[in-house]
């Protein structure tokens, strides 16, 4: 997802308590993290497997160095969603799929940046959102 889109989103959600910073490299991210307390971390993925690869790597290491950050991850499809569901190595709030229509991509969004965290991390506890659910 591009800067542009998801700025749009967090312009469109009424009462935004967040402040939105985007970075284009793991490492500018990681130079920002030594400096800025972050409630929460969205990682968008391309479906290439060595980005996906770094990615899930850099965000279990977010896991381990700050547990209370919230950890979210925007898929290009439903499949590619089920995949990082399935293939992450650290717990996840919310894997996100740009499939997904934007009115329930836009709730799900903000459901897992500010719903109730699950109490534990185990592996059943991550979930992801399917665009073709019945909803």
């Amino acid at each position: 997802m591009s800067s542009i889109g998801i700025e749009s989103l967090f312009r469109k959600f009424a009462g935004n308590p967040y402040k939105l910073h985007t970075y284009t490299s793991q490492e500018s991210f990681q130079d920002a993290m030594s400096r800025i307390s972050f409630a929460a971390v969205i990682f968008s993925f391309s479906a290439m497997r060595s980005e996906r690869r770094e990615g899930l790597s850099c965000l279990t290491e977010l896991a381990i160095k700050f547990p209370r950050t919230r950890r979210l991850v925007i898929a290009d499809d439903d499949i590619e969603a089920r995949l990082i569901g399935s293939l992450s190595p650290s717990p996840l709030d919310g894997v996100l799929s740009k499939a997904s229509t934007l009115e329930i991509f836009h709730q799900e969004l903000f459901l897992s940046l500010n719903g109730v965290r699950q109490a534990t991390d185990r592996l059943n506890n991550q979930w992801y959102i399917n665009s073709k659910a019945g909803r």
